[in-house]
């Protein structure tokens, strides 16, 4: 991958294998390794954790002199981060704690894949889609209609019942009718 090189990315997911963190890849790296490369200035993955696991993870990552904490979100009703943004080896990574059942969802339906190598965990398309749906920004827009136009065999039951739960099923349909092809 050239935004991200391919060790940098191996290496910090295998930090995270080797801590039993469970994770999934999302964002444009998953886009990236689903179909043609796109451009992306980061790595985002989604993590699950309990206070236990944070605390091993966190002092990893305080310690670590390849790593340096930018920013750590935490909400007033939980001590466990929503989002972690840090710099591993000079490249950007968000770890986006699954605090929703969709995220969740997300990472038990992560594909193990060896396409940069060591095994990584990537989002399914589908899921891709429903949180590039929340989303919402130009790029994800981009991405979704991407996607709908390189994989036919998607589980768009999967999808509708996500998009419904979270508000956003007109905005899917719409995507959807602009890809159908006009007759």
């Amino acid at each position: 991958n050239k935004n991200i090189p391919q060790e940098v990315l191996t290496e910090f997911t295998s930090i995270l294998n080797k801590m039993g963190v469970k994770y999934v890849m999302i964002g444009g790296l998953a886009i990236s390794s689903w179909f043609a490369e796109r451009f992306t200035r980061d790595m985002d993955l989604t993590i699950e954790l309990d206070q236990n696991l944070w605390n091993i993870l966190n002092q990893k990552l305080v310690s670590s002199p390849d790593i340096q904490i930018k920013q750590t979100c935490i909400d007033t009703d939980s001590s466990l981060p929503s989002l972690v943004r840090l710099v591993y080896k000079g490249y950007p990574i968000d770890l986006i704690t699954s605090l929703t059942p969709l995220q969740k969802e997300a990472i038990s339906r992560g594909i193990r894949t060896k396409i940069f190598g060591p095994e990584i965990n990537l989002a399914t398309p589908e899921d891709i889609i429903i949180l590039k749906l929340i989303a919402n920004r130009t790029q994800d827009i981009a991405d979704i209609e991407n996607i709908i136009k390189r994989l036919s065999d998607l589980d768009f039951l999967y999808i509708e019942k996500w998009a419904k739960e979270w508000e956003v099923l007109p905005l899917w349909q719409e995507l959807l009718a602009k890809s159908q092809p006009k007759h």
